[in-house]
């Protein structure tokens, strides 16, 4: 392992770990310092040197899948893979961001890396970042790009990260391109309307490209992303409308595999595509039986409304960068019962942090106390990986 001192050195000029032994501990302490100093970096300019030091990873891709989406993006990225993979396929997916461990980002064939993966995977991208100025998920996805350099799988599955048409797996120069269902989130930085959004996430659609998206996205949605096909000279492929949210996912995976791969809908029905966790998963929370969600949006909100589960109450957990009132609004005019978890005052929104109106309508739950059966556990993956440390305490 790096001496501080060693360490202290690399976190400013990562280049030098070319020859230091790295571990997992070593490499995660380095992006999550990337993360305090820089946060999010909506912008591809600063990947151009750091993609030229690693050989162009991105230009020698295998057939990729580019999705970008306000929700289930997670989820479609993960049936793809399962659905390619029991055709016969070999498929590496990068996804964001992680619950419990950054390996999960990072899939070979359905299961995540190794630890030892992660940490040879991480030291030989060090030297591409000489001025240490990437933010942690611009270093992670070059990692993505050597990964799939690596193993030279059939397909590669891209999750965006935020928005599309400047997040850091933009850089590719040709996909499928998936559009799941859009909502307003991260507002501030990719525009205050549905239109501006849509924008954004339709920014993947590359020149001749497949396009699979929803025919009934709302109409400021399904303009733009009519817009920017026609724009590339791009074919639009539309999914089969549905009405439950997964039902819709897999709706997208199927005309995906359909349009891109010609395996058709009857051919994918006794596929077993599991759902990953965090998507209205069945768990337990000290023996009582509750569901998690990361749904962290007012637009997953109606979607787990729509499900019909069975919730006794929300158990929300939200960062501030999130609009928590969007969400309380709904549920709130649903007559649900909610309560609050502070899990951590420097980043999730507290009690105070509500507006008046709110305040009456929510109360505190503090992490250990007991829960209802079939709780709703909802909010950011950082609430999730929260509850997740502590219930294993």
């Amino acid at each position: 392992m790096m001496s501080h001192q060693s360490f202290n050195q690399s976190s400013s000029n990562l280049q030098h770990l070319a020859n230091a032994p790295l571990t997992f501990q070593d490499a995660v302490q380095l992006l999550q310092q990337k993360v305090t100093r820089r946060g999010i970096n909506y912008a591809l300019n600063r990947l151009t040197p750091a993609l030229s030091a690693l050989d162009n990873p991105h230009l020698n891709l295998p057939k990729t899948i580019h999705i970008a989406g306000t929700n289930g993006k997670g989820s479609v990225a993960h049936g793809l893979s399962h659905a390619l993979i029991q055709h016969g396929q070999s498929v590496v997916s990068y996804t964001s961001p992680h619950i419990q461990c950054y390996t999960e980002r990072f899939q070979l064939n359905g299961a995540p890396i190794t630890k030892q993966q992660f940490s040879t995977l991480f030291q030989k991208t060090a030297h591409c970042d000489r001025n240490d100025d990437l933010s942690e998920y611009e270093y992670l996805t070059l990692m993505a790009f050597m990964l799939a350099r690596d193993t030279q799988p059939d397909v590669l599955i891209l999750e965006t990260g935020l928005g599309g048409r400047l997040d850091a797996t933009n850089v590719v120069p040709t996909s499928m391109a998936v559009i799941t269902d859009i909502g307003l989130d991260h507002t501030q930085i990719l525009g205050p309307t549905l239109s501006d959004i849509a924008e954004e996430k339709a920014g993947i659609i590359k020149p001749n490209a497949l396009v699979v998206t929803h025919l009934d996205h709302p109409s400021p949605v399904l303009e733009g992303i009519k817009s920017a096909a026609k724009h590339q000279n791009a074919t639009l492929h539309w999914a089969t409308p549905k009405q439950h949210f997964q039902n819709r996912n897999l709706a997208l995976v199927q005309t995906a595999l359909s349009a891109g791969f010609e395996i058709e809908p009857n051919k994918t029905t006794s596929i077993e595509i599991p759902i990953p966790f965090g998507r209205l998963s069945s768990s337990s929370y000290h023996g009582t039986p509750c569901i998690m969600d990361v749904g962290h949006n007012a637009h997953a909100v109606s979607a787990i409304l729509s499900s019909e589960k069975a919730i006794s109450e929300w158990i929300i957990g939200m960062m501030q960068v999130k609009d928590i009132h969007a969400v309380l609004e709904i549920l709130i005019h649903q007559n649900q019962t909610i309560r609050l978890c502070e899990y951590d005052t420097t980043i999730a929104h507290t009690y105070n942090s509500l507006s008046d109106k709110h305040k009456g309508h929510v109360s505190l739950w503090v992490m250990g106390d007991p829960i209802s059966p079939n709780s709703l556990f909802f909010g950011s993956f950082t609430f999730i990986e929260a509850l997740l440390h502590e219930a294993i305490k």
